[in-house]
């Protein structure tokens, strides 16, 4: 008697936990991306501005305005706690 109880249990849980994956899946599926909530706008008074970092002997940083191409790199040692600006900068207009 003890058994069959247990089993009877064991049965309607499994019911329950089926129906609830199968609602949360119908539910996912009819979902509308909203990347709006997920992305910031990356732009102020300025532009918008891009960076890049490489780990070496130092931290060096890339950072680049999107819309004119200026462009600054930092330097930071490992044992800094201040980045300096670079003494080797990327000209005003790369391409060209």
């Amino acid at each position: 008697m003890k058994n069959q109880f247990l089993n009877v249990c064991t049965g309607i849980s499994m019911v329950i936990v089926a129906a609830s994956l199968f609602v949360f899946s119908v539910i996912s599926l009819n979902a509308e991306p909203t990347p709006e909530l997920f992305e910031q706008q990356q732009t102020n008074k300025i532009g918008k501005y891009m960076m890049c970092a490489v780990h070496s002997d130092a931290l060096r940083v890339i950072v680049w305005d999107t819309e004119t191409g200026n462009s600054k790199i930092y330097v930071r040692s490992r044992s800094g706690f201040k980045p300096n600006i670079a003494d080797d900068q990327l000209p005003s207009d790369p391409l060209r």
